[in-house]
């Protein structure tokens, strides 16, 4: 018998697949452990180890004394490790919904002080500023602004207004071993709140990245504006 590991995989994956299909639609009720176990003859472990999965991808949620639920939107789950090739388009396509880019800017720039910093450039060089508007269908759910060195962003450049950055990255054959990342909470600005359909000072979730080369050096960095009520962001860490 396959071991629990892949048991409750093939669980989840099933009942992701059953919400995608509209089986259970949002707000739909999905059967209960005891008959998910009968169901799929596995322990009552694994299909709580499947719910989980469905839980922190946004898709499922629990009602105390009443069940699980499908969300009635689901949420976008960001893991902020391992497999830098799956992008952010990736994620919301998982949740359920076909992601998109609206191109806000695309500029040479003196660098800001941070972003020299950063990319350990020379107070006033010039880098590629790039902005857009992160869609989820048709609703603007984030706001991402890179900055890429001059040499970097004439490779890919053209790219940016369609694409997501890591993955573009990877097909132009820049090595990623390593993102350095931070998450915060903060509240939207007014001219961010405009751009999301927001009001002004509602929950965001900023994410400022770096990814390195493989001697520690910065590639690029950027900074990530996400509505807090559609983004979730997820870490593992090993041993």
């Amino acid at each position: 018998m396959a071991s629990d590991a892949f048991l409750y995989r093939t669980v989840a994956t099933e009942l992701r697949d059953r919400i995608k299909r509209g089986i259970y639609r949002p707000g739909q009720k999905v059967p209960t452990e005891s008959e998910l176990v009968r169901e799929f003859r596995v322990s009552g472990i694994t299909v709580r180890r499947a719910i989980r999965d469905l839980v922190l991808e946004g898709q499922v949620q629990g009602r105390r004394g009443a069940g699980v639920f499908v969300c009635e939107r689901r949420r976008v789950v960001r893991s902020l490790g391992g497999d830098f090739r799956a992008s952010l388009g990736d994620e919301i396509r998982r949740a359920g919904e076909e992601p998109g880019i609206r191109e806000l800017a695309c500029e040479l720039v003196e660098a800001p002080d941070e972003v020299a910093r950063r990319l350990r450039l020379r107070p006033g060089t010039r880098v590629y500023r790039h902005e857009k508007l992160v869609l989820a269908g048709d609703e603007a759910v984030g706001i991402d602004v890179a900055y890429l060195p001059r040499r970097l962003g004439d490779r890919v450049k053209t790219g940016l207004a369609r694409e997501f950055v890591f993955p573009l990255l990877l097909a132009a054959g820049v090595a990623i071993p390593s993102i350095d990342f931070t998450v915060e909470g903060d509240t939207l600005s007014d001219p961010e709140s405009r751009l999301l359909g927001l009001p002004v000072g509602s929950p965001a979730l900023v994410v400022n990245y770096t990814p390195l080369d493989t001697h520690g050096r910065a590639l690029m960095t950027g900074r990530s504006v996400a509505r807090a009520d559609r983004f979730t962001y997820t870490f593992r860490l090993a041993r």
